[in-house]
């Protein structure tokens, strides 16, 4: 399974945040938080989840 996401800061930092949205948004949500946490040191990730924004949906029932 391949999901969609958007991320800020830098892969090797030493502290990393992982942002969920919510049901019915995607990673678009995070798009003004994500780059504040990443001035403050963070590695940060925030996933499409399945069905979401650009990741894909599954081919049978979830």
């Amino acid at each position: 399974m391949k999901l969609h996401a958007l991320t800020w800061g830098d892969p090797a930092a030493e502290r990393s945040a992982v942002l969920i949205h919510g049901v019915t948004s995607n990673s678009q949500s995070w798009i003004r938080v994500g780059p504040r946490l990443a001035e403050q040191g963070y590695y940060v990730v925030a996933p499409d989840l399945r069905g979401h924004g650009d990741s894909p949906k599954a081919d049978g029932h979830y």
